[in-house]
């Protein structure tokens, strides 16, 4: 909320004037900015930091040669399951009866 502002006579007006706008971060090895962070280890990556692209993942360079020996496989689609058509219903013995006593439980009498 603090960074919300207000637009008036083309003159921006801060809330919050006491509050600086965060710095964003920036690759300790290279001073650029940061794009996103490892996806096995999390540590921050800028573009010259990625060693490894798959898909929206990003790896560092040691997370990339860890993984270069491992094969990844796609798991195949589980089969659906067969719907039921009646419910089954559990029968309780003829012998049982719930009864509710004097304090509001419920009781089994056989």
């Amino acid at each position: 909320m603090g960074e919300k502002n207000l637009q008036k006579q083309n003159k921006t007006f801060f809330l919050f004037p006491h509050c600086k706008k965060p710095k964003k971060m920036r690759c300790t090895k290279h001073k650029k900015e940061v794009i996103s962070n490892c996806n096995w280890c999390g540590k921050p990556l800028c573009p010259l930091c990625v060693a490894k692209k798959e898909g929206r993942k990003l790896y560092c360079e040691k997370c990339a040669l860890q993984l270069a020996g491992v094969k990844r496989i796609k798991l195949p689609k589980p089969k659906p399951i067969p719907r039921q058509e009646k419910p089954i219903e559990k029968q309780m013995d003829s012998k049982k009866k719930l009864v509710l006593d004097e304090d509001g439980y419920l009781m089994i009498e056989q």
